[in-house]
């Protein structure tokens, strides 16, 4: 898990289905005052600045925390092959939008799934 930052948002949890889906996942810590009034997950292409955003499901948890769910589709990414995407959570409420840029740096993480030419799964290390 990564530490709440500007918003208080905190990243879970990151995975892709076999039908061609990003899950994300996170949490909200409790907060003073009026709660969210919304939240989605912006997707930046790093050159071009061109920008994406994916609303996503904030439901209240029994310790006064919100859950974040964001169910992107992989063919929504849609950007040149040689472009990196930049993620962001934004959190809307009463008195404006925050936007935190998502961060991951999982432990232990050395290999990352991808599609090959002919449609299978394989996997490549980090960085390659």
């Amino acid at each position: 898990m990564q530490q709440a930052g500007q918003g208080g948002f905190e990243f879970e949890a990151v995975s892709v289905t076999g039908d061609g889906m990003l899950l994300l996942a996170g949490s909200l810590g409790p907060a003073p005052g009026a709660g969210p009034v919304g939240a989605a997950f912006a997707v930046v292409e790093r050159r071009s600045l061109a920008e994406r955003e994916f609303p996503a499901s904030l439901d209240g948890g029994p310790a006064g925390g919100t859950a974040v769910r964001c169910t992107i589709p992989l063919a929504a990414l849609a950007a040149p092959e040689d472009e990196l995407l930049d993620l962001f959570f934004l959190l809307r409420g009463p008195s404006g939008t925050v936007r935190t840029r998502v961060a991951w740096q999982p432990e232990g993480l050395n290999w990352l799934p991808y599609p090959t030419k002919f449609g299978n799964l394989s996997f490549k290390r980090k960085g390659a």
